[in-house]
């Protein structure tokens, strides 16, 4: 009787040995997995943030040049409009 106790026992901690390794291994796969997700998501991220620098760049770019461009111009053409010598035109 004792004998078969010993092999139930062993057979029972060599399932139990098996489970252990089998869960070790979808702890790993898990742990590849997540270590895979976390880099996609940083290499997407530092694409969008690079596109999104460029695009910043080049707005600014346009802006100043812009701005440069508007400073040589004049904004209001013709100058002053006025009555001469302060008086004020006739009614016709």
């Amino acid at each position: 009787m004792l004998r078969q106790e010993e092999i139930v026992q062993q057979a029972v901690h060599l399932q139990q040995a098996i489970a252990r390794e089998r869960d070790a291994r979808r702890i790993q796969r898990g742990k590849a997995f997540l270590g895979q997700v976390v880099e996609l998501r940083a290499k997407v991220f530092a694409r969008i943030f690079t596109e999104l620098v460029d695009v910043v760049v080049e707005l600014a770019a346009a802006e100043l040049e812009l701005e440069d461009e508007l400073a040589h111009e004049a904004v209001f053409g013709g100058g002053l409009v006025g009555a001469e010598n302060w008086q004020l035109p006739q009614a016709r």
